[in-house]
């Protein structure tokens, strides 16, 4: 089953209009040619015209992809948002590579991002098993390139783009002179979002910096796309911007915000360990090894009753008394 974005689908998703409008970009041949250069090598330097063939063969301004609820054979499933075929015009319209495009809003969604990256890009090497080729002919699986866009990514990280391949090292004999090729089936892309006025270094980070900004109005982001980028911008595609761009408006705050509160939270905890230290030092009481570790037993407990939790309390714990407070706090 294809993955074509058709009116009947607009009509029945306006509920994510984000969602929507991000993976109706995607599937316009004019911009993915622009952006898919920089990310696929084996594409860099070629004529647009010859990328777009690649994208899609039959000429339209559509890029067709495949389905993107991938499952495996332990019932398993992950739902990506696009996965384009790549095919070069030279090997008669076979496949040669798999693209997958994902947007990614938080930059820190509670679990390492590469995680989730490696595994969907996983399924879609798997997924090729008896679609691609059948018989265990694992020499024509095909290689994935799989694409983050980060869209509100950490602030060291804006502007840039990191990729993740798979490198083979021989670890014994410690002299070993061998050299192993890397695992060439899967490269992971992050494209870390910038500022539209950030320098881009190509013309794929600057589109996407211009289409995912929230500081440009309208006229000036389409002009710039047009002029600088020279993307031909219909009435409809113009809507689909401003859609992303009101959407990432309130996503943004949404990030912001449980940033904020991550910061806060840690200068909290941070504030009632320095208070807790002053208390140890500032107590004239303490003569004996035994009346010091029952102050520090004393004091965990307060500081439990609060909300500091255990791991927290015994991280300044001078380390000569830590199995000494441990082993009392077991016996209560």
């Amino acid at each position: 089953m294809m993955d074509e974005i058709t009116e009947t689908q607009k009509e029945n998703r306006n509920e994510d209009g984000f969602d929507l409008a991000f993976k109706t970009l995607m599937h316009r041949t004019d911009i993915l040619s622009k952006l898919v250069v920089e990310w696929i090598p084996e594409l860099k330097g070629k004529e647009d015209d010859y990328v777009r063939r690649c994208l899609s063969p039959d000429g339209t301004n559509i890029v067709r992809g495949r389905e993107t609820e991938l499952k495996n054979v332990h019932n398993g499933m992950v739902n990506a948002d696009c996965i384009f075929d790549i095919t070069f015009p030279s090997d008669e319209g076979r496949i040669g590579l798999i693209l997958g495009i994902e947007g990614q809003s938080k930059g820190n969604p509670g679990y390492p991002i590469v995680n989730r990256a490696m595994t969907y890009a996983s399924f879609m090497l798997s997924d090729q098993v008896g679609k691609d080729y059948r018989n265990q002919r694992y020499g024509d699986a095909k290689k994935v390139y799989a694409v983050w866009i980060m869209l509100h990514p950490k602030a060291e990280f804006r502007n840039k783009v990191f990729r993740y391949k798979m490198q083979g090292v021989c670890e014994w004999p410690l002299n070993c002179q061998v050299e192993l090729p890397a695992i060439d089936l899967m490269d992971l892309i992050f494209v870390n979002i910038g500022d539209s006025g950030s320098e881009a270094p190509n013309d794929m980070l600057g589109i996407l910096n211009t289409i995912f900004t929230t500081d440009l109005r309208r006229q000036e982001r389409d002009e710039l796309l047009r002029e600088t980028y020279k993307l031909a911008l219909d009435d409809e595609l113009s809507r689909d911007l401003e859609t992303i761009r009101m959407s990432m408006g309130s996503e943004l705050r949404e990030v912001l915000a449980e940033e904020w509160k991550q910061e806060f939270m840690e200068k909290a905890e941070q504030e009632v360990i320095e208070r807790t230290k002053k208390e140890w030092l500032q107590s004239g009481e303490i003569t004996t090894r035994e009346q010091f570790i029952e102050s520090l037993v004393n004091i965990i407990r307060i500081n439990q009753a609060k909300g500091l939790s255990l791991d927290v309390c015994m991280g300044f714990v001078p380390s000569e008394y830590t199995d000494e407070v441990l082993e009392r706090l077991g016996k209560e």
